[in-house]
């Protein structure tokens, strides 16, 4: 199952379209998880498991950038960077329109 999730105006290029894949068996149980992270995805367990509350997932963003992650520490270990490059930097690079 994926989701698209689309955020919007506060990043530097004003738009982001990230992305979830959730992996599920015959019951539907959730037994895997990849998410979007700068351009790559990453698997969303932290070393201890996938982020789960009541069988739904359960993730964090990184603020002004919206890479997903498993667990708060995984950002905060960025946090010196994304403070650098988000607030004031905000829409500095326009909008990003790809060849079509």
């Amino acid at each position: 199952m994926e989701y698209a999730v689309w955020w919007d105006w506060e990043i530097q290029h004003l738009y982001e379209l990230e992305h979830i894949w959730l992996y599920l068996d015959a019951a539907e149980n959730i037994i895997h998880a990849e998410a979007s992270w700068h351009g790559g995805y990453g698997v969303m367990n932290d070393g201890s498991g996938l982020p789960l509350e009541r069988g739904r997932l359960v993730l964090c963003s990184e603020p002004g950038k919206h890479a997903f992650a498993p667990s708060p520490q995984w950002l905060l270990e960025r946090a010196d960077l994304t403070r650098r490059s988000c607030g004031a930097e905000a829409g500095r690079a326009g909008l990003i329109i790809p060849p079509l």
